[in-house]
């Protein structure tokens, strides 16, 4: 017999199968063909000039709290002892605030890639999480 006030207790469990397919994903945008990390949002820039070569540094907001790994006078001072030859074509240098996702799904304090496209212009670039 059927009787409408008996609740099933499975009901919101995973014996159910409440979350079984709720795989944890960075998501992607309509319209954008850029990766999750190329994707800068509330930016300052600034160039300096390291042994004769313009670097631009793009310095992305960080959350309430939260502060980048190294400022812009710590990496000049890294790049003037680096040979001319080595950084080649490099341009962008980017301090990047990752999302809290991306901190849980892919954990990495730097990338570099050899075509970054910003502004209508294509270097090479190293991403600073």
């Amino acid at each position: 017999m059927f009787n409408p006030t008996r609740r099933n207790r499975n009901i919101g469990t995973e014996n159910q199968g409440v979350g079984q397919n709720n795989r944890l994903q960075i998501s992607i945008p309509y319209g954008t063909l850029k990766s999750f990390y190329e994707r800068i949002e509330k930016y300052q820039t600034e160039i300096r000039n390291i042994n004769g070569h313009d670097f631009l540094f793009i310095i992305e907001e960080t959350r309430e709290n939260c502060l980048h790994s190294c400022s812009v006078n710590d990496l000049v001072k890294i790049i003037q002892h680096i040979p001319e030859a080595d950084y080649g074509d490099m341009r962008f240098i980017i301090l990047r605030q990752p999302k809290r996702k991306e901190e849980i799904i892919s954990q990495v304090w730097g990338r570099i890639i050899y075509s970054f496209e910003f502004e209508n212009e294509s270097y090479p670039a190293i991403i600073l999480d």
